[in-house]
């Protein structure tokens, strides 16, 4: 009878699973720090926009941007909008934006260059105050990104969802078609990966002057600093490239200077 009952237990040990026995598979995580990296990225662009109906209007942007001290094309922006003002104080906005980026391949071997495509939809919603010749503004926009170049879901969110709160302080000159103006805007992250967890990501400060030559054109000058602070994850998998065996996680810090000009048309 005791035999037999020690039959059943070591049967039972064969075959049924024991996770007290089992190890949590060992994951290497490095975390490095670079050093801050600066550039200097010029754009130019337009937009043409106009009033549709009763506070409604139509913007169709496009913008060309620059890197590596303004020698390499960067990305191609194409947004069309749709505003409504609902009184003095209060409008919203809804996007789409295209964007074609240009990509160098330093990480193939043979030194490929390519392009890349990303789609976004935005939406902004913005109150104003105004002070004699000052008008501030605070504006919330929730926005979400689409890559078509499918990242490993561990390293990228896609789709990547991101919220920019700007406030920007706008003067207006009685004597003169000239609109100085400041702002600072805040990026931060909703839907990082794991590993990064969500975080501020990027500062942009600016000071600029929009200025009217009739009632139908304009231009629009600014100087902006963008602070970024990446979390770049890298994951190496096994040879069955399921299992994880490292995780590089790498704070990248730039500071870009960027001077734009845009022309804007109003019909």
């Amino acid at each position: 009878m005791k035999t037999s009952f020690k039959h059943i237990v070591l049967l039972c040990a064969l075959v049924l699973p024991t996770p007290f026995v089992a190890q949590e598979q060992e994951i290497e995580i490095v975390e490095t720090t670079n050093a801050l990296k600066q550039d200097f990225a010029p754009r130019i662009g337009f937009d043409i926009g106009g009033d549709l109906y009763h506070g409604l209007s139509l913007k169709w942007e496009e913008e060309a941007r620059f890197k590596d001290i303004s020698t390499t094309f960067d990305r191609l922006y194409s947004t069309l909008s749709l505003t409504y003002k609902f009184n003095t104080y209060f409008k919203t906005t809804i996007g789409y934006s295209f964007h074609l980026i240009h990509h160098d391949g330093k990480k193939s071997t043979n030194y490929e260059k390519y392009w890349v495509m990303r789609h976004r939809v935005y939406l902004d919603l913005t109150g104003s105050y105004h002070y004699n010749q000052w008008q501030f503004s605070l504006r919330e926009r929730p926005m979400m990104t689409y890559r078509m170049d499918n990242p490993d879901p561990n390293e990228k969110a896609n789709p990547d969802w991101h919220l920019r709160s700007k406030f920007t302080a706008e003067y207006t000159c009685m004597s003169k078609p000239l609109k100085p103006y400041i702002s600072v805007e805040l990026s931060n992250t909703l839907n990082a990966p794991k590993l990064a967890g969500n975080y501020i990501d990027a500062v942009r400060s600016a000071i600029g002057l929009k200025w009217r030559i009739d009632q139908h054109n304009a231009f629009n000058f600014y100087y902006r600093a963008d602070c970024n602070w990446t979390r770049d994850i890298d994951v190496k998998y096994a040879a069955n490239n399921i299992d994880i065996e490292r995780i590089k996680l790498t704070h990248k810090t730039s500071l870009t200077h960027i001077l734009s000009v845009t022309y804007c048309f109003d019909w």
